[in-house]
């Protein structure tokens, strides 16, 4: 049996929405001190903010892409989610031109969440935030407040990357 077959972390089949799903479910769950204490590791001008609210898989409008996960509070702010699984899989493209212009908007963050080594290449000179799913974990783990059920939540999300092959712990 792979641990895919009995994710607790939602319904997706693409391992790439699945592990962003899984993400924002800790989040909501961690709660907003929560949030902002992963996302400020993440994210080098985050700001806290009150009443976050989190969305998977939207479009900005019909036709649209469609992004892995958005963060909001009140208008005050957007934090949208993009990530990939596999190493340099970021493509030039409407998504990534449409990433790159929310990035310029005031209070709009974009996080890119990938398992390059280093920075992407389409991303340098841009306002977007990139990460590793090494540098998510790390963080996760630093803030976990080893209650229940968050502390389970970010063991399984742990161990799920590790499946993937996207940190560098081995199964």
């Amino acid at each position: 049996m792979n641990i895919n077959d009995i994710s607790i972390f939602g319904h997706y089949t693409n391992e790439e929405n699945r592990a962003t799903s899984a993400l924002l479910k800790i989040l909501s769950v961690g709660g907003t001190q929560f949030i902002s204490d992963v996302v400020k590791d993440l994210i080098k001008n985050w700001k806290p903010y009150e009443g976050i609210q989190i969305t998977t898989q939207f479009a900005t409008q019909p036709k649209a892409s469609v992004y892995n996960g958005l963060l909001q509070s009140n208008f005050s702010f957007d934090l949208i989610i993009e990530s990939k699984i596999y190493p340099n899989s970021i493509c030039k493209g409407s998504q990534l031109d449409n990433l790159k212009k929310k990035s310029k908007k005031l209070n709009t963050y974009v996080l890119y969440i990938t398992p390059d080594v280093k920075s992407p290449i389409l991303l340098k000179g841009t306002e977007i935030s990139w990460c590793t799913w090494e540098d998510v974990i790390s963080s996760l783990q630093k803030h976990n407040t080893q209650k229940e059920p968050l502390n389970y939540l970010i063991e399984q999300f742990s161990l799920y990357l590790i499946d993937l092959d996207l940190t560098n712990a081995k199964n």
